[in-house]
């Protein structure tokens, strides 16, 4: 059997409580009944399409980073794409990747002071000057611009090293601007994003469009 899991480019993104994973394969919207098939177990994910491809029928299988509730999946076939939204089995947590074995740290509890398990052991946090915050800012937005594997990988070490060194408010602000906008915003200023609510900032070059058919 071919090996049809990269056949359609595929992204996913994560917020406080759920997963969502989009497919684009183009035209799921208008197929008959039957001819996109999904299912679901707490750690793992199957979607097949019959797209009339001459390899065969397109066929994805994850074994995800974090247990999920099957019966609370949702799935919306669109023009463009196949989109897939998973309920997360344990809110408060963020997944280091969407599948198994492919992040390093595997799912970190946020508590409800907005700290990690493993950083409320830790105790104390070596506190950082605004200068070195706006460094390690610009830093990371130098990161989100790369397209390639390394750079997602190097963004989420960045992530991580910020958050387990910050205060009470600047994990506050970095989880809500995270969760808000989709993970394309980090921001350590309580003072600005704790006001309102934080908008999708897609990179340069793309934007945030909602399909209507």
């Amino acid at each position: 059997m071919c090996d049809t899991r990269e056949r359609y480019r595929r992204q996913w993104y994560q917020s406080y409580d759920s997963v969502s994973v989009e497919v684009f394969v183009k035209g799921t919207k208008g197929m008959p009944e039957g001819k996109v098939r999904t299912r679901f177990e707490e750690r793992s994910l199957c979607l097949e399409v019959e797209d009339g491809h001459e390899d065969g029928p397109y066929r994805l299988v994850l074994a995800l980073m974090g247990e999920i509730k099957p019966e609370e999946t949702k799935v919306e076939l669109l023009s463009t794409k196949v989109e897939m939204k998973l309920v997360k089995k344990e809110g408060g947590v963020q997944w280091s990747d969407l599948e198994e074995g492919q992040g390093t740290a595997g799912v970190a509890r946020v508590m409800a002071d907005g700290s990690s398990s493993a950083e409320a052991a830790a105790g104390e946090k070596k506190k950082k000057s605004p200068k070195e915050w706006a460094a390690l800012e610009a830093e990371l937005t130098e990161l989100e611009k790369e397209d390639k594997p390394e750079g997602e990988a190097a963004l989420q070490a960045l992530f991580k090293d910020i958050y387990s060194k910050a205060d009470e408010d600047t994990q506050r602000a970095m989880m809500k601007s995270f969760q808000e906008s989709n993970g394309t915003v980090l921001s350590t200023n309580w003072n600005e994003v704790g006001q309102k609510k934080v908008e999708v900032q897609p990179p340069d070059g793309m934007t945030v469009k909602k399909y209507e058919h």
